[in-house]
């Protein structure tokens, strides 16, 4: 049996694998992101610490950025793109009384238990002091939240987003119970929320690049990442257009992909989580296409 630790090694290594083959390596050139590091440093008068706080990585990181000291070697997508994202200002706050939409308070929380983050970790850092049923309140109620609640959480929102849940005390059970529970409800991870979208209750996750399609139903299956509805609405619609094609034939394509690319049977097998008996039928689809 695989313990805890083996299978998040196991996980994040698939993870590495899909995001090199959707084109997203997960350490990506550090140049950009030394400019922008500068620019909000040089020119907008933005402490280190500052510009870490808001990114969700340490000062010192950002100072190795700023001083030349990265230049030279990759950097780690999400820290680029979470840097990327920090802007010389902030939105204008609504004024404390006011109350607002909860459906970009609640993904923010979902999104940060998708990751791992606990109920206790996160009632201190989203503004809960500590009172974890306050937390679980505002994610599972409707309606709206008062904009002060609302911009706590979306500031802890922004520190943790791209953190590790065992930096702030989370054990790997918890986490791994944490993200059990969010995968039962679908709640969406934050690589699949922009922030154009999270605040839209008309919007839906981005779990594939292809959500809403049948080959976003493809992705969901092979990859084993939860089935989001647009995409269960447009497998069903598939199966009416395309009598016979049964969650059997979703890896066709992907095995046919790394059967030219010269891997043996077992190893595309290995690669895409399936028996080899299912390579086999299709390879055999495929001569008899």
């Amino acid at each position: 049996m695989t313990n805890p630790r083996q299978q998040e090694l196991n996980r994040k290594a698939k993870q590495r694998r899909y995001l090199h083959s959707i084109g997203r390596p997960p350490l990506i050139d550090a140049e950009p992101v030394i400019r922008h590091a500068r620019w909000l440093h040089d020119e907008h008068g933005m402490s280190l610490r500052t510009i870490g706080r808001r990114a969700g990585v340490s000062p010192s990181f950002v100072s190795r950025l700023v001083n030349g000291e990265r230049c030279d070697r990759p950097i780690r997508r999400l820290k680029a793109e979470a840097i990327m994202a920090v802007r010389p200002e902030m939105p204008v706050r609504a004024a404390a009384s006011a109350h607002v939409d909860i459906t970009g308070s609640q993904r923010r929380a979902q999104a940060l238990m998708a990751l791992g983050f606990t109920g206790p970790v996160l009632s201190e850092e989203l503004g809960f002091n500590g009172h974890v049923a306050n937390l679980w309140r505002v994610i599972r109620e409707q309606g709206v939240i008062s904009a002060v609640r609302r911009d706590r959480i979306r500031d802890g929102y922004e520190k943790l987003q791209h953190a590790d849940p065992s930096d702030f005390g989370a054990s790997v059970h918890a986490q791994a119970r944490i993200r059990t529970v969010a995968r039962s409800r679908d709640w969406a991870p934050p690589s699949c929320w922009d922030d154009d979208t999270i605040d839209d209750p008309d919007a839906i996750p981005e779990w594939t690049g292809a959500c809403g399609s049948e080959r976003g139903y493809q992705i969901h299956y092979r990859e084993h990442i939860p089935f989001c509805e647009p995409c269960r609405e447009a497998h069903q619609k598939y199966k009416t257009t395309h009598p016979g094609s049964g969650t059997g034939r979703l890896h066709d394509e992907a095995v046919w992909k790394l059967a030219d690319e010269g891997l043996a049977n077992a190893r595309i097998a290995d690669e895409l989580a399936i028996g080899v008996r299912t390579v086999e039928r299709a390879l055999e689809r495929r001569q008899q296409r």
